[in-house]
């Protein structure tokens, strides 16, 4: 069921091995499953602060070694 109450036949299609989609809302055109789309915002975003961090830490190791 989509986030606005419309049911939906399926959370995500499946167009080949490891290429999966997630359905949208005939109603409202959103993600037919709102938890998996803010689960990959948060995966997303923990990815890019774990990249800055160690962009940050490698910034710091070569001017120290300067």
């Amino acid at each position: 069921m989509c986030a606005c109450g419309t049911p939906v036949a399926a959370v995500y299609v499946d167009h080949a091995p490891g290429n999966i989609r997630l359905s949208e809302c005939a109603q409202c055109g959103y993600a037919a499953d709102e938890y998996v789309e803010c689960e990959m915002m948060t995966v997303k975003l923990l990815q890019n602060q774990i990249i800055a961090w160690l962009r940050s830490l490698a910034g710091q190791v070569e001017s120290n070694d300067g």
